[in-house]
């Protein structure tokens, strides 16, 4: 005679999964299909992708983007049409040797370099 397990479930634990479950998945479908996507107001996407990544960076490279990281490409381009920015090099205090944005003259960046 082997030995066998039973797995007893209440009906009531059952329904109530089942009954979560559902609602979940119909709240889901109310969310895709129930709202117009015209009734949204959808965020600004500019060509230049820097711009948006731009504003992720140190604070020298804020102080460029600021007021940039949701704009639109004519506002972008505008903008930068009169802003001279370089990117380069900089010896932070540890030693480490960083890829800097800003206005300021650095050092140039060099291949044989690894930067953090």
């Amino acid at each position: 005679m082997s030995q066998t397990y039973v797995l007893d479930i209440s009906l009531i634990s059952l329904g109530t999964y089942i009954a979560l479950n559902l609602s979940v998945i119909m709240a889901c479908f109310c969310m895709i299909f129930g709202f117009n996507p015209q009734d949204r107001i959808p965020p600004n996407k500019p060509v230049f992708s820097e711009v948006t990544f731009g504003t992720k960076l140190d604070e020298e490279a804020i102080e460029i983007f600021k007021g940039h990281s949701n704009t639109t490409t004519g506002k972008t381009i505008r903008y930068f049409a009169d802003v001279e920015i370089q990117v380069g090099e900089r010896i932070t205090m540890n030693g480490q040797r960083r890829v800097v944005v800003t206005r300021r003259d650095s050092g140039p960046l060099r291949r044989d370099v690894s930067y953090v």
